[in-house]
């Protein structure tokens, strides 16, 4: 079947499944325990919903006094509290959202001698906390469930990763009145955010099964992932917006601890957000090993005084044929972050390390297969190479499965069999962002 009749065949699924809250309660059910979640682990969590965090709340009830003194100032001062929801959002939408918040910070300073808080929850926290160190107003990076046992004590409650899904001001007068008073800027941008939200709330309701869907209607608007959140909150994009002052290791401690001191090398990557399994334990968004042992060999000819490192987790992805070093499951994401930062070149298909290492200034050369090229890549940005297919292309979401199968039906993705190796040292080479 062709690409455009399914994508058409989706949306109709997605325009239904959009009026129907419990129809999307049981497809998000059904799909976190096909393709997301052992059923093991989904026991454990449900219990941990219907019955734990039930029971948190009533102790949290019975403390809300005391937690208000300690964390919240009794509500009585100038400070804004805001607690930010980026739930299970991978690496990437993870750093989309923590853009945000600096932006926000500063556009909201600028006429109030308020302060404002954040309280981040998020799947992992410690794996971002080197991240959020960066932001002045971020107070806390904490645990996704205490969310649900603390977001009534906030002035407002913001949930979003690469999309607004909520944005309330606590129904108490306090809250109204110092954000009125103190905040009003933050009115506007909630305003703002609901007025240019609404033509595509529909869709936002049915992620992550609209997702491809959202990311067409962004860039028809001529706009891309990078600065949607800023533009829908009326938030200017600073021209430096990719960079983030993340905390990452010194070039002499991190290079000292993997024995790259003086070595000029390319790091490489293959693997995709680990949240998402996959029966084959490869994905349609991976480049073909064969391919990325090509694309290494013609590295090492065209830049042999360049050391190649593979960076990774080992939950998915593979060892890439004829690398120099393999540092695979053997550093932690900071760490990960800082070779990026002293990497001369980092080259990988859609994955979170792309985010970090823009974020960094680090060259990039990304290859893109079933996501979309124009709503994720930083094409608009320098030293960032966008490597497209040749054939077929943008089909993600398009299926539930299309992460682990092709949904045209073919054995292997073309999109991603398309790109040459040779076409990418070319791309690489028109840059000129290597000595050789």
């Amino acid at each position: 079947m062709e690409l455009e009749k399914i994508k058409s065949i989706r949306k109709t699924e997605i325009e239904k499944l959009a009026a129907s809250p419990l129809k999307r309660k049981i497809k998000k059910i059904v799909y976190l325990l096909k393709y997301g979640m052992p059923f093991g682990r989904f026991i454990k969590y449900t219990f941990f919903y219907l019955f734990i965090i039930p029971i948190a709340k009533i102790k949290t009830n019975l403390k809300s006094k005391a937690i208000k003194k300690k964390y919240f100032g009794n509500g009585t001062n100038d400070t804004c509290y805001i607690a930010v929801n980026i739930g299970n959002a991978g690496i990437g939408d993870a750093i989309m959202a923590i853009r945000f918040l600096r932006d926000f910070a500063g556009f909201v300073s600028k006429d109030t001698n308020g302060h404002l808080v954040f309280d981040v929850f998020y799947r992992s926290p410690d794996s971002i906390k080197f991240i959020t160190a960066a932001l002045p107003n971020v107070r806390r990076v904490l645990n996704l469930p205490d969310y649900t046992l603390m977001r009534k004590f906030y002035d407002i409650d913001l949930k979003l990763n690469t999309f607004f899904i909520k944005e309330e001001i606590n129904d108490n007068e306090l809250s109204r009145k110092k954000i009125s008073d103190k905040f009003p800027s933050i009115l506007k941008i909630i305003e703002n955010i609901k007025t240019n939200r609404s033509n595509l709330e529909k869709y936002i309701k049915t992620r992550p099964f609209s997702e491809g869907i959202l990311s067409d209607a962004v860039t028809a608007m001529g706009l891309s992932r990078a600065i949607y959140l800023n533009n829908t909150g009326g938030i200017a994009t600073p021209a430096d917006t990719l960079k983030i002052n993340i905390d990452i290791y010194s070039l002499p401690t991190i290079t000292a601890k993997f024995n790259l001191q003086g070595v000029k090398f390319i790091t490489v990557h293959d693997g995709w957000d680990e949240n998402t399994k996959t029966k084959t334990g490869s994905s349609t968004k991976s480049y073909p090993p064969q391919k990325w042992q090509e694309l290494v060999n013609m590295l090492k000819h065209e830049l042999p005084d360049y050391t190649v490192v593979q960076l990774g987790g080992l939950g998915n992805g593979s060892d890439i044929t004829g690398i120099d070093l393999n540092l695979r499951g053997k550093t932690t994401l900071k760490e990960a972050a800082s070779l990026l930062a002293a990497s001369s070149l980092h080259i990988d298909t859609d994955s979170g390390l792309v985010h970090i290492a823009v974020s960094l200034r680090t060259p990039c050369a990304v290859l893109f297969g079933p996501t979309n090229a124009d709503y994720c890549s930083y094409s608009r940005f320098p030293n960032y190479i966008t490597v497209t297919p040749s054939l077929c292309g943008n089909c993600w979401w398009s299926t539930d499965d299309w992460m682990e199968n092709c949904p045209r039906g073919l054995s292997a993705p073309e999109c991603m069999n398309s790109i040459e190796p040779i076409d990418i040292i070319k791309s690489i080479n028109e840059m000129q962002i290597l000595d050789k």
